[in-house]
């Protein structure tokens, strides 16, 4: 829990110590798996499960780790980026009813576009405008986060130490390939 508590502050602290983003992404990753897999029961999973469990590893470890660096490294304040990740919640809302067929009823359409109001409301900073591209960042993790969230609702039957470890090791390989090119 702590690891996933500390990512802002651990991230920002990273990055103004000139670590590469993405790098410091796949280090957090590889600290998951690493803490994670002497608890873990190595067991292949039903093949029903690959396709679910692999989107959920690319969004939550590469996707969403990826763009939260990114967005902390981009941003020279810290408000918008905690305020827009809580895009994440409505995201997928939407995105479930989308690919899960979920019916959401007119008052949780209500609440989806109030939460939207209040986000901008709330993160409405007059420097925002020197955040644009922060802000752009962190919507694409909290894309990434929602969309993980759809995925996970298929995984409800696996282990989610295993589930979490194996996120830890294809976020960290991904992020560490793409950290050479970027």
């Amino acid at each position: 829990m702590f690891f996933l508590g500390s990512a802002y502050p651990l991230g920002k602290f990273g990055l103004n110590a000139s670590i590469n983003p993405i790098l410091f992404g796949a280090l957090r990753m590889v600290i998951v798996f690493l803490c994670l897999i002497p608890f873990c029961k190595i067991k292949i999973p039903k093949k029903k499960y690959y396709l679910p469990l692999l989107g959920f590893s690319i969004c939550m470890g590469a996707g969403v780790n990826m763009f939260l660096y990114l967005s902390l490294d981009a941003a020279s304040i810290l408000a918008p980026i905690t305020i827009g990740a809580q895009l994440s919640i409505p995201l997928a809302i939407i995105l479930s009813s989308l690919f899960l067929s979920e019916s959401i009823s007119f008052k949780k359409w209500i609440l989806i576009f109030t939460s939207f109001f209040g986000i901008i409301l709330i993160a409405f900073d007059p420097k925002i405008s020197e955040e644009i591209f922060a802000t752009l960042l962190i919507f694409a993790m909290a894309f990434f986060y929602g969309l993980s969230q759809v995925f996970s609702r298929y995984l409800k039957e696996l282990d989610v130490k295993f589930t979490n470890a194996f996120m830890g090791l294809l976020g960290f390989i991904i992020l560490i390939i793409i950290s050479h090119f970027f």
